[in-house]
């Protein structure tokens, strides 16, 4: 029980994260993300990667592309 709690608890710490996200799409797609998750469906971090980021030429200029140097 008290793991079904933990897992219900992260959930909505995540959720609660997703919700102040401010592009419709991207948040759209980090709810997907999480609902795979909570029903145990994986997936390789390759798919996830291609599926959570637009593509390059779509995002905004200065942002971090996927596996480059974080500042």
């Amino acid at each position: 029980m008290d793991v079904k709690i933990d897992l219900d608890h992260k959930m909505e710490t995540a959720t609660t994260f997703i919700d102040r996200v401010g592009d419709a799409a991207v948040r759209d797609r980090l709810n997907s993300a999480a609902a795979m998750k909570a029903l145990d469906m994986q997936s390789t971090p390759e798919v996830m990667v291609d599926r959570l980021l637009p593509e390059s030429d779509t995002r905004p200029p200065g942002e971090i592309e996927p596996g480059g140097p974080a500042r």
